[in-house]
């Protein structure tokens, strides 16, 4: 057994041990940041997500390829996304439902007046954008409320007459002749009489006739002959947007104008048939292939026929649409779409897509990109590069001499440009009693009564 003495000895040792070890644990510390503490452990960035909805499947390629080589110089973690809704119809209702629902959508298209109105609280103010308001004067106005810019465009583009210069000139045709109504009827009717006696056979064995009319394609009928109709009647897209009956002074001109296409089309004899021929029929089968001389269609027609035929499309020269008693022919200037910011976006992405924007549209890079892998026509002209295509020249040209007027037909009644005035223009194709006069009396009606139920 131990001694007395060495059990207090031993308690002693450990009263002492005890009171060091504890004594030591209660000693404050100071205080230290979590961030001092963890100063040295490596982090995981940050990535920023851009989320486009894109409405145009054509460009989505050169899209996608745009974003990546952004982002390579970008010098910041970030992401983007795209995702492409084709078909006007089908791309508003995804975009409003995403909208509504509160998904993160930061990059988006609108198509003029009409949505920047409905989706204003959705969209972001870009007039603070230092360049956004330098492009062509009248491509801003649909998407400026009240001093406000809400859209920057994405394109330039523009409806007119096409058509194949060398087939003009082989028959002794200038093309200036073409510059009012009573010249071109002259210049159809001098190239139908040569195709029919076969002069042009041997350099172009499958010219058939003089024009192809689309009817079937609603873009045609509806659409294009529709501003062609309206012309400048509407001064703003606002009155366009907000009107509750139409004048249509200019109905028995484009009357006119319509009847001289349809004469000299492929299929004119035959009026009933045109309800058949398709958009490519009319682009791909007819102009490109070199079976018709003319067509009426929009300027970035140009890349389908150049995928058809190159040495064709260099061909294509731009002409404004004259109609009877006017002095000058128009084209019919549009953009396709308008790029939005998504206002509820997270501050990091609404960055991203502002300076996306800018680099697309203001580098030197991003505006080749634009101009090659898009093949469209930069609103911003400053900063643009030279697409080196002759329709593309044409059009700018026509547009700074003020030989255009502005389409509106994305602010037409919802289903009027379709249901309204495409159906009685193929009805006046297909049912030969009902007069031009009597279908554009239609038009008038089914205008008023769709814009009431707008209200």
């Amino acid at each position: 057994m131990l001694s007395t003495a060495f059990r207090v000895i031993l308690s002693v040792f450990t009263a002492l041990y005890t009171f060091i070890v504890l004594g030591s644990c209660s000693i404050a510390l100071p205080a230290q940041p979590v961030d001092a503490v963890r100063r040295d452990i490596p982090r995981e960035p940050e990535t920023v997500t851009l989320n486009i909805l894109n409405s145009r499947p054509e460009i989505a390629q050169a899209l996608q390829e745009s974003a990546d080589l952004f982002l390579q110089g970008y010098g910041k973690e970030a992401s983007i996304r795209i995702h492409t809704v084709g078909g006007d119809s089908s791309y508003r209702a995804t975009l409003r439902a995403r909208l509504k629902a509160g998904e993160q959508v930061d990059l988006f298209h609108i198509f003029g007046y009409k949505d920047a109105l409905e989706l204003q609280p959705y969209l972001e103010d870009l007039s603070p954008l230092p360049w956004g308001k330098e492009a062509i004067p009248f491509t801003l106005e649909p998407v400026t409320l009240e001093e406000i810019l809400v859209g920057i465009p994405y394109s330039v583009d523009a409806v007119g007459l096409i058509v194949n210069r060398d087939i003009f000139q082989a028959a002794g045709i200038p093309l200036e002749k073409m510059a009012d109504f009573e010249g071109l009827e002259e210049s159809f009717r001098t190239l139908r009489e040569q195709i029919t006696l076969g002069e042009l056979k041997e350099s172009y064995p499958d010219l058939e006739a003089v024009a192809e009319v689309p009817g079937q394609d609603y873009a045609f009928v509806g659409g294009q002959m529709a501003d062609i109709t309206l012309g400048g009647e509407f001064a703003t897209a606002a009155q366009a947007a907000t009107s509750s009956s139409i004048l249509m002074e200019r109905e028995k001109g484009a009357g006119r104008y319509l009847d001289l296409l349809a004469r000299y089309a492929t299929n004119g004899r035959g009026w009933a048939n045109l309800p058949k021929v398709t958009h490519i029929m009319q682009v791909e089968e007819g102009l490109a292939a070199q079976r018709v001389a003319a067509i009426q269609q929009k300027v970035s027609i140009y890349s389908r026929v150049e995928a058809v035929d190159e040495q064709v499309a260099r061909r294509l020269r731009l002409l404004p649409i004259p109609l009877p008693e006017e002095e000058e022919g128009k084209i019919y200037a549009e953009v396709p779409a308008y790029w939005a910011v998504g206002a509820n976006a997270a501050p990091e992405s609404k960055a991203l897509a502002l300076d996306f924007l800018t680099w697309l549209y203001q580098s030197e890079t991003g505006a080749t990109l634009l101009a090659t892998r898009f093949g469209v026509v930069s609103p911003y002209r400053d900063t643009a590069v030279d697409t080196g295509v002759v329709l593309h020249k044409q059009m700018l040209g026509y547009i700074e001499q003020g030989a255009f007027l502005p389409r509106r037909y994305q602010e037409f009644p919802a289903d009027w440009v379709n249901r309204g005035f495409g159906e009685a223009v193929r009805s006046y194709f297909s049912i030969r009693e009902l007069t031009w006069e009597e279908a554009m009396e239609r038009v008038r009606k089914e205008w008023s009564t769709l814009r009431a139920q707008e209200r």
